[in-house]
């Protein structure tokens, strides 16, 4: 497994306190805090370099690293590759130095040497010894590990699986990834959280790790709350590795309304009463219990009633339709009216319904013009009576 070596220094304090650095009147000085780390093939170690200038003059400093056939070592900067300082009588910089030991690198102890001078004045030889240690060595050509192999999420989600292929051998190899997932589900597979790009498989370094590898698993809508298996199957060097995963689809809550003809508008008379109707509708795959419905009603007296005012228990697909009568005062002005219908549970969002109430006033010509016709047909009777008989 390729791991990174962090040694974060900071550049002494006490140097001429130091008997090393006592016997470096007039020259330049490279120091550290160690010199020596063990490592396995394709790390990296970081650590600093302080180079001291005990010269009189302020001078600028050429600095250089080198490593053995096929390594890299490099002095850099606040990301730039460094090779000279500026350092004035007496003062310290330091810079940071790289090493990269390849993947190729067999066990053993490597040197790498740092060196630094101005002008016909040289440095002392810094010198790091880099012990590479053997491999572990596995029965396995490679191996497959999950970092959380159970995860939960609601319909309509994604579950992302994050998994590491190892290659335990001395040579690249590609490895290709599958997924067992119940019907309708979808499987992804990203080379990180952080990119788009949809991959089947890997190219594997020599000994290498491949960490940050994502299974993006979308979890259909339609699906009920429960655990499903998964397994995930990675093949390389002509073999397979399974690993079992779990998902736990846990249950959604959420309602709407609406009308049977999806209209929200309502004719009412003043002082006489109008009916329409609600439907509370469970969209969600979890019971809902204890909705509770109110309306906001225009200003005045008017009476607005909602029965049942309180759903007691809404099993998921269910409707339950719920009757508003609403009665304008009889002294209405004529006119268009806003009457809301809201819904509120504890265990999902509120929803409401806005509606228009056109109002009217209660007249009398329809009972006028049934008169009037009453007395015609009477009237045509009668004269029929009297001038139709012989």
């Amino acid at each position: 497994m390729r791991w990174t070596i962090v040694a974060a220094m900071a550049a002494f304090l006490l140097l001429a306190s130091s008997p090393a650095l006592a016997q470096q009147p007039g020259g330049i000085y490279l120091s550290t805090y160690f010199t020596g780390v063990s490592v396995q093939a394709g790390q990296q170690v970081y650590t600093y370099v302080n180079v001291t200038n005990y010269m009189s003059e302020p001078a600028s400093i050429w600095v250089n690293a080198s490593a053995p056939p096929g390594w890299s070592a490099v002095l850099t900067y606040s990301g730039y590759n460094v090779t000279a300082v500026y350092a004035s009588p007496g003062s310290t910089r330091s810079v940071q130095l790289e090493i990269y030991v390849p993947s190729s690198a067999r066990p053993g102890t490597y040197d790498v040497n740092v060196t630094a001078g101005s002008g016909e004045v040289t440095s002392n030889v810094l010198t790091f010894q880099i012990d590479v240690a053997p491999v572990p060595t596995s029965s396995q050509p490679f191996t497959v590990s999950v970092s959380y192999p159970s995860l939960s999420g609601s319909p309509g989600s994604t579950l992302s699986y994050m998994f590491e292929v190892d290659n335990n051998l001395g040579t690249s190899e590609i490895a290709t990834f599958s997924m067992s997932t119940p019907p309708g589900w979808a499987v992804t597979f990203l080379p990180s959280q952080y990119s788009n790009t949809v991959i089947s498989g890997i190219q594997m370094g020599p000994y290498s790790a491949n960490p940050g590898l994502v299974a993006d698993v979308y979890v259909p809508s339609n699906a009920q709350p429960g655990i499903y298996n998964l397994t995930l199957t990675v093949t390389s060097a002509g073999r397979s590795v399974s690993v079992p995963l779990s998902a736990t689809v846990t249950g959604t809550y959420s309602y709407s309304l609406s009308t049977p003809n999806g209209l929200l508008s309502i004719s009412a008379q003043a002082g006489h009463t109008s009916a329409a109707t609600v439907i509370v509708t469970n969209t969600g795959t979890e019971p809902l219990t204890d909705i509770t419905l109110e309306a906001v009603q225009p200003s005045g007296e008017w009476t607005v009633q909602l029965s049942p005012s309180t759903i007691q228990v809404l099993q998921p697909g269910q409707n339950a339709t719920v009757t508003m009568t609403v009665t304008p005062p009889p002294n209405s002005i004529p006119g268009v009216y806003s009457l809301t219908v809201s819904a509120y549970s504890t265990q999902a969002s509120s929803q409401s319904l806005d509606f228009l109430v056109t109002v009217t006033k209660q007249t009398y010509w329809g009972f006028v013009g049934v008169v009037v016709i009453v007395a015609a047909i009477a009237a045509l009777i009668a004269v029929f009576w009297r001038f139709g008989r012989p």
